[in-house]
């Protein structure tokens, strides 16, 4: 496996740890975070890397987390922040550089969470069938 990739795969394995989506190395992680995490990449194509971001923010607390998790690999700062305040503070930080990189760290993510056990989401309770 390429060096930086692994680099980038603890660095993101930590990342998980540090925002709360995992609890420790090896916990569980609940198995909506992958599809959020997977989603985010057509996301960033689709819509540039400051629309996919403040969507992500908006939404739920578990897309915050991995817009957290962005904004910790980016930075490498250990206060809880959200990449948008990362991006609105300086245009200069919403260039192809960043894209690419926000890109690469979230294939990270993805990869990292194999590090995890995956829990099945808990389900709201189905109506019996008439």
């Amino acid at each position: 496996m390429n060096p930086k990739l692994e680099k980038m795969i603890l660095d993101a394995r930590d990342a998980l740890i540090h925002v709360g989506i995992a609890s420790n190395a090896g916990g569980d992680v609940d198995s909506k975070v992958k599809g959020y995490i997977a989603s985010l990449g057509p996301s960033l194509v689709n819509n540039g890397l400051l629309a996919a971001i403040l969507i992500y923010e908006k939404e739920d607390t578990e897309k915050k987390k991995i817009s957290q998790a962005l904004h910790h690999l980016l930075t490498k700062e250990l206060v809880i922040k959200c990449l948008s305040d990362y991006l609105l503070a300086n245009p200069v930080n919403r260039n192809y550089g960043n894209l690419r990189k926000v890109s690469d760290y979230t294939i990270a993510l993805k990869l990292a969470l194999n590090l995890f056990h995956l829990k099945k989401s808990a389900q709201p309770d189905e109506q019996p069938a008439r």
